[in-house]
């Protein structure tokens, strides 16, 4: 006798069909001619001799009774072969195959009006196999292109594709596509946010007090919608006032005021996590106080002052 045996999935072709041998009581002499009925004594199949759920096969000359099987549910399969008093049985069990592709970052939040290139990651699931080299094919559209048409995914299942959207209109958005095993597809989105809608909030480096001869560390600051979602491609201006130490005021009349020993502007854009960051200005040998402003947008700002002590 031979059958399918331990786990498989629904949709795939079944490595063996079900066969059985019909012999005469010695175990060897083969009795040709006799009618097998197939049934299924556990889940749903069709027998694929009679393309019926019960099915009725002559033994050959070699006393073989055949057919092939689809298992048409999953769950567990039961399969059963009689012949006058003789029986034979079989099991296995046949699963869902759950394939899932994931963009992990769905919607990209881009500035209004900009041009905006970003790396999109997808990962893939699977719970019948490997999802390690496997092809993931990346589909534009007009308004989101994408460079790379396909990639393949690493042993952790990942794979990068390379997005341009843009520009939009505040509110607008863009779409295209992710795909693996040919039909499971995900979207992925680029959605523009209005300069109005800009927020500006510093990660690190807003609190910095060194001596001289110490550096100071670099600021990271992060552009977010109202929700907290990282918006790509934001100009943020950079504005940068050094001024000497300040002396401790006197006990009678107006404290000294200090002077500005350099201003600098410079400009950073946000990138894919609404990251940009800059290194404060300092002067080598000068005590200093440096008063930043951070603007992005209409009405975003944010400030730090950063200590170079004597």
């Amino acid at each position: 006798m031979s059958a399918p045996t331990g786990s498989l999935y629904l949709g795939d072709k079944l490595p063996a069909g079900f066969t059985v041998r019909l012999t005469t009581t010695d175990g060897v002499t083969p009795i040709s001619g006799r009618p097998v009925t197939f049934t299924a004594s556990a889940g749903a199949v069709i027998f694929g001799a009679c393309n019926a759920s019960v099915c009725v096969v002559l033994t050959d000359a070699a006393g073989l009774a055949s057919t092939s099987l689809l298992v048409t549910e999953a769950g567990e399969i039961g399969l059963l072969a009689t012949a006058d008093a003789n029986s034979a049985t079989a099991a296995f069990t046949v699963s869902t195959r759950v394939r899932l592709l994931t963009v992990v970052r769905p919607v990209q939040y881009i500035a209004e009006g900009v041009r905006v290139t970003w790396t999109p990651r997808v990962t893939l699931a699977d719970n019948s196999a490997s999802t390690s080299s496997l092809p993931v094919s990346w589909t534009g559209t007009p308004g989101l292109s994408l460079s790379v048409s396909s990639s393949v995914t690493s042993a952790a299942g990942a794979a990068f594709g390379s997005a341009t959207s843009g520009p939009l209109a505040g509110g607008d958005r863009s779409q295209g596509y992710a795909c693996a095993w040919v039909n499971v597809c995900s979207l992925l989105t680029a959605q523009a946010v209005s300069a109005g809608e800009w927020h500006l909030a510093v990660v690190s480096g807003a609190v910095q007090s060194v001596f001289l001869g110490e550096t100071l560390g670099a600021v990271i600051l992060r552009v977010v919608n109202a929700n907290g979602d990282p918006v790509a491609g934001v100009p943020v201006q950079i504005d940068q006032i050094l001024s000497e130490w300040e002396p401790a005021c006197p006990d009678a009349g107006r404290c000294p005021l200090a002077s500005t020993i350099v201003s600098t502007k410079m400009s950073a854009v946000s990138n894919m996590d609404g990251l940009l960051s800059f290194v404060p200005t300092q002067v080598a040998g000068m005590p200093a106080i440096n008063r930043v402003a951070a603007i992005a947008g209409t009405a975003r700002f944010a400030t730090l002052s950063l200590e170079t002590h004597p």
